[in-house]
């Protein structure tokens, strides 16, 4: 189930998972913030992630259009 259930409309008819998955630490140092910083994107909804037991994954294509938002 892909988190948040309703997605911010740059995220809209984009397939997210084309690129694959990257941890929070990964996201981390793609967008050149702290994990805290990751987390509360996260928790703001601004975006989507995966879950994979309790582990948090964020699918690589939403990094990529979060940073050409940005």
């Amino acid at each position: 189930m892909l988190y948040p259930e309703k997605l911010q409309p740059w995220f809209q008819d984009i397939d997210l998972m084309a690129e694959g998955l990257v941890t929070i630490k990964e996201a981390g140092k793609f967008l050149g913030i702290s994990r805290t910083k990751v987390y509360d994107l996260l928790t703001l909804e601004e975006l989507p992630h995966v879950k994979i037991d309790r582990v948090s994954r964020i699918p690589k294509v939403a990094l990529k259009i979060l940073a050409l938002k940005g």
